[in-house]
């Protein structure tokens, strides 16, 4: 008679527990993922002097690396920036 009772309530806790999960899960709304896009920003910068060439070229000793030279700055330039984009493999 203990044995029956004790699973009765046992499968009543399980009961009670899912029917809680279930209501809980209907209820409560779900957290949407927001998409972030990041926007490009684009610093326009003056043009360079026609006499300023720049040279990119494969590195023939070190795997994945690009040596860039630029001539004809003739102390005019403080600074150079520049962006480099590849598609890979």
């Amino acid at each position: 008679m203990k044995n029956k009772a004790l699973i009765i309530a046992l499968v009543l806790v399980v009961l009670l527990g899912g029917t809680g999960f279930a209501v809980y899960k209907v209820l409560v709304p779900g957290t949407s993922k927001t998409v972030v896009t990041e926007e490009e920003i684009v610093e326009i910068l003056p043009p360079v002097d026609a006499s300023v060439i720049v040279d990119v070229v494969k590195s023939k000793t070190a795997a994945d690396t690009v040596i860039m030279s630029a001539t004809g700055l003739a102390g005019k330039m403080v600074s150079v920036a520049y962006e480099l984009t590849y598609d890979s493999q």
